[in-house]
């Protein structure tokens, strides 16, 4: 009787100080630990990651990094070249050359089959600057995976799209397999 008395004491015990533990008890509130400036450099890391896999498509015997565009920039000062598409890029067979312009953007997912890669006036500006230059401009967009291995590669000419808002089943001519290197056609003015 003694030993069951002192159980059911202790467990009372227990039990009060379980309750009174969950009401005086007050959880942090959650701290948001990303910040705007922390968001930029995770997407600017995702872009360059995206970047230096699209680099290593060019065979480096054949192909050279003419420019390679930086985002940098501080209180809306930049450099001209900002607005440029992210490569540009110059195969040389011999006595033969030609350059060409390559704008890389991954995304994470489609969105109800779409996908944006850019925005009006970037769009427009890209288009200016092919027509500038004389040069074809492409856009490398990856989808899916990571930014360093997409599970969707595409290679878009700009000069036969019309709008940054993609439908994802108007590209599979521009399907690429993203473990292949690229070929540039010179006389097609292709990339493929």
């Amino acid at each position: 009787m003694k030993g069951t008395l002192l159980m059911s004491f202790g467990a009372i015990v227990m039990l009060s100080g379980f309750v009174i533990f969950n009401k005086t008890y007050q959880p942090e509130p959650f701290e948001q630990t990303f910040t705007k400036e922390s968001m930029m450099v995770n997407s600017e890391k995702k872009g360059d990651d995206f970047e230096k896999m699209i680099v290593q498509k060019f065979d480096k015997n054949l192909f050279t990094i003419k420019e390679w565009v930086g985002d940098k920039f501080v209180d809306g000062i930049y450099a001209e070249t900002t607005l440029h598409p992210d490569l540009l890029m110059e195969i040389n067979l011999g006595k033969t050359m030609s350059q060409f312009s390559v704008e890389c953007k991954w995304r994470k997912e489609a969105f109800k089959g779409h996908v944006d890669f850019s925005y009006k006036e970037q769009f427009a500006r890209y288009k200016q600057y092919g027509k500038e230059k004389d040069i074809p401009v492409f856009i490398a967009l990856g989808i899916g995976g990571i930014p360093s291995a997409p599970d969707k590669l595409y290679i878009i000419p700009l000069q036969e799209i019309d709008t940054w808002d993609l439908k994802i089943s108007n590209l599979k001519d521009y399907k690429m397999n993203p473990d292949k290197d690229f070929y540039y056609d010179m006389e097609t003015k292709m990339l493929k």
